[in-house]
């Protein structure tokens, strides 16, 4: 929710939490899909991934150029709390709603970590390994290429669908690839972030 980690949270926001969690168990309906793709070539920016499609980006060439395979996926928890959490505002609990809204975004987070380790899990007996997960929107990958993710896996099949800008509805949903490269290469480890000028971005690792 934004708080510093050593700040003391009030009653009122930890008590809405507490609500909030046994709510959740309700209204989340975790789902994903995920497709395996070859790497057919890397070219900077671009990553030809299937056929004419391609990845357009330097960061994402950066980790591909090491991959031979990528997993491209969609998560989300559906639209229950989402709905949930607007009419509480709308009804004025604005603490409730956002602390609601909070949970959702943890939860969408977690189903996304849960793809993040299977795929590592099913790189191995191949010899690979995976990297983190990277999401069109971060650094240099545009928004735009979400329909380019949209193309390689289903996602209408749990319920996801795009936005005439690109955004995902619900909106507690989270696609994005995953790397699949050699155990002893820097796969696993590999971080744009050092290389980056956006020293202010929320996501900076």
């Amino acid at each position: 929710m934004g708080y510093p980690k050593k700040r003391h949270v009030g009653s009122v926001i930890t008590s809405a939490v507490d609500e909030c969690l046994k709510d959740a168990s309700h209204l989340i309906d975790a789902k994903y899909l995920c497709t395996f793709e070859n790497v057919l070539m890397v070219a900077h920016p671009a990553s030809l991934i299937r056929g004419t499609l391609a990845f357009e980006s330097h960061v994402i060439s950066r980790l591909l150029e090491q991959c031979s395979k990528v997993v491209v996926f969609v998560a989300t928890i559906g639209e229950r709390l989402e709905d949930s959490a607007r009419k509480l505002a709308d009804e004025g609990n604005m603490v409730r709603s956002f602390a609601l809204d909070a949970t959702g975004s943890a939860a969408v987070e977690q189903v996304a970590d849960h793809v993040e380790k299977m795929a590592g899990d099913m790189g191995r007996p191949w010899g690979l390994a995976a990297s983190r997960r990277f999401s069109p929107g971060y650094c240099d990958w545009n928004i735009e290429q979400q329909r380019l993710l949209f193309d390689l896996a289903d996602a209408h099949l749990i319920g996801v669908r795009l936005t005439e800008s690109g955004l995902m509805i619900p909106r507690k949903s989270v696609s994005g690839i995953i790397g699949l490269g050699p155990v002893d290469g820097n796969v696993q480890s590999y971080n744009p972030c050092p290389d980056c000028e956006r020293y202010e971005c929320v996501g900076r690792r």
